[in-house]
């Protein structure tokens, strides 16, 4: 950041009393998530440049991996989908893939990479499956829904997909048993 802009961003008036700091906004670096979805397949920046027709030189500044992420360039959004396309990530993969889980050795675990893409193809339908689904419901117009319902229905999501999962590997566990009586 320039220092006219940090002067600027540190000096530009808010709404917070004086003595106050305004909240800060936090910063979700996913530049170590996409070098790790690069070293898990193996592509290089050269070949990254190749298939998103993004420059070497940029996407090397762009992916530079600083211990201060406001020292690198600003990525735009054309170019992170381009770079999460052409590395096989959807787009809210990645975000729920940096938003829940800290540590990047889980986000390309097999089994938390498999959850996520899971979790964000759920996602990416839900809106329009759960809007279709309440316009069917007789008399209700949609100033019903809180946001508190938020917890509820999360937890009866994970609760649900816990014991979906443990009777898959009951039914699996009873199908290898039948398989090896035989």
């Amino acid at each position: 950041m320039s220092s006219l802009a940090s002067n600027v961003a540190t000096s530009a008036p808010d709404e917070s009393e004086p003595g106050e700091e305004a909240p800060r906004i936090p910063v979700r670096d996913y530049i170590p998530y996409i070098l790790q979805a690069m070293a898990d397949q193996n592509v290089s920046i050269r070949k990254l440049a190749l298939k998103t027709g993004i420059r070497r030189g940029r996407l090397s500044n762009l992916l530079r991996l600083d211990l201060d992420p406001s020292a690198r360039e600003s990525m735009t959004l054309v170019e992170f989908q381009t770079i999460l396309h052409v590395l096989g990530i959807g787009f809210i993969q990645a975000v729920l893939g940096v938003e829940t889980l800290r540590d990047l050795s889980l986000l390309h675990d097999g089994r938390f990479s498999t959850m996520m893409q899971m979790i964000s193809e759920v996602f990416a339908s839900l809106p329009i499956t759960l809007v279709n689904a309440l316009n069917e419901v007789e008399g209700m117009d949609g100033t019903e829904i809180r946001r508190e319902w938020a917890t509820p229905l999360r937890d009866g999501v994970v609760d649900r997909v816990v014991r979906e999962v443990a009777a898959i590997i009951e039914r699996r566990a009873k199908l290898d048993q039948t398989f090896r009586l035989d």
